[in-house]
């Protein structure tokens, strides 16, 4: 019995660096997409024997983001709350019905990692959102109003881990449906709690600019992220856009600052939208 043991696990020791590398040959690109580097790259199948020593999806939960009880509410909310975040922080004034109100959101760290076509189960957590949740009710994340009153600041945006794809954004026609999310909060008690499941998440489809992938959120659509980058391929205008600044460099495009419609996030796909559904 234990020269058999011996034997077998001599097998396995063997057999590992061949598919190890298998995987990185064959996977690296048809898989994922993009970089040499196959093992900092984020995965949601955790099932796989490889994930385990080498996962980095920061925003794929050790259990499903949909529990319905308190204990796992609870656990859900302190996992949520300690992810890493982008460094960048967007902030944005949204209209209401009867004003505006300040919003600031970041991504995920790595955002550029997250697979989201290969998302099956638990949820992905793409952005952390920070706003007034006894404000006037927005119409790009559905935050305020008697529905977020008693929760606290902190809101999270969450994909579905379905293949159901929304309909078509009447609003950004360039826009793609990719999939649907979620959003939630956490309440007093410290439970994290789903608030609604209104939201598009739309694939722009495409390359954009390097200024755009490496902040991670941005005030834009999926067409003017587009004409943006068309702008930027110039050279010149690239060294004059570092030289303001993205943010005073948009300005001067007249990009609207109020007229939000949903939020440009760097995504697994490329880069995507997210709004709400009416």
């Amino acid at each position: 019995m234990r020269t058999m043991l011996s034997t077998l696990l001599a097998w396995t020791v063997a057999l590992v660096p061949a598919v190890t590398q298998a995987q990185r040959e064959g996977m690296d690109i048809t898989k994922l997409g993009h970089g040499p580097n196959y093992f900092v790259k984020c995965f949601v199948d955790r099932a796989a024997w490889y994930v385990f020593a080498h996962d980095t999806c920061e925003g794929y939960p050790p259990e499903t983001l949909l529990a319905d009880n308190a204990r796992s509410q609870e656990r859900l909310a302190q996992w949520v709350m300690n992810r890493k975040w982008h460094r960048h922080v967007t902030p944005l004034r949204i209209k209401t019905a009867n004003g505006s109100k300040l919003v600031t959101m970041r991504a995920i760290t790595h955002p550029q990692d997250m697979p989201i076509n290969e998302l099956r189960t638990r949820g992905l957590v793409v952005m952390h959102i920070l706003a007034d949740p006894t404000a006037e009710e927005d119409k790009v994340f559905g935050i305020g109003g008697a529905t977020t009153s008693a929760l606290t600041p902190n809101f999270f945006m969450v994909v579905d881990p379905s293949d159901s794809k929304p309909p078509q954004s009447p609003k950004d026609p360039s826009a793609l449906p990719l999939r649907r999310w979620h959003l939630f909060g956490i309440d007093a008690s410290g439970r994290l709690v789903l608030v609604h499941s209104k939201g598009r998440l739309n694939g722009c489809g495409g390359m954009h600019a390097t200024e755009f992938r490496e902040r991670g959120t941005a005030n834009l659509d999926c067409g003017t992220a587009t004409q943006l980058s068309m702008a930027l391929a110039n050279p010149e205008t690239r060294k004059n856009a570092r030289a303001l600044g993205l943010d005073a460099w948009m300005k001067t495009q007249r990009v609207a600052q109020l007229d939000v419609i949903g939020v440009w996030l760097t995504c697994g796909t490329g880069c995507c939208t997210a709004e709400m559904m009416e």
